[in-house]
């Protein structure tokens, strides 16, 4: 399988990883899934441009945050076939209800944002993180960071100002 990705951030991706521009990752992906934050700058991030570059076969996967993806871009293309199929965790009215026009397609997959709500993420995710920032703080290399740099960047701002307090 090959990996594409797009990350503004990312200088060195892992291993196997190929980096490309958005455009390109829409266009040639067979599922494509969303991984950012919501800021000013990523609202609607997915808008009706990139979903129209998507292959026919294609399927579109947000567990991230709703207000990166232009909903109504997304049901249209999905209402009528212009891609395969989505799978959503998050939606600009959440819950969606049984009026969602979502709801009434065939190819869309509907879960209630319920990512964080299994026993493993709500009891031992906490602490799993709580025990990988000390680890980092302490100087320990992360497996899961991806963009280290920035990181690395964030962490000398914090030292320096740390220092001049």
């Amino acid at each position: 399988m090959r990996i594409l990705a797009h990350d503004p951030f990312v200088k060195e991706p892992p291993d196997g990883v190929a980096m490309t521009s958005l455009e390109q990752l829409m266009a040639e992906s067979d599922f494509v899934t969303i991984h950012a934050r919501l800021a000013p700058e990523t609202e609607k991030l997915i808008g009706r441009d990139l979903i129209e570059k998507m292959k026919p076969t294609a399927h579109l996967i947000n567990t991230s945050r709703s207000g990166l993806v232009d909903e109504q871009a997304l049901y249209e293309a999905l209402r009528d076939r212009r891609i395969q199929g989505a799978a959503l965790d998050v939606f600009d009215r959440e819950p969606p209800g049984k009026d969602s026009p979502l709801a009434a397609l065939d190819n869309v997959t509907l879960t209630p944002h319920m990512a964080g709500g299994s026993n493993d993420a709500f009891f031992n995710s906490p602490k799993r993180l709580a025990d990988e920032m000390i680890g980092l703080w302490e100087g320990r290399q992360s497996r899961f960071i991806v963009n280290g740099q920035v990181f690395d960047v964030a962490a000398a701002r914090v030292r320096r100002r740390e220092e001049g307090e």
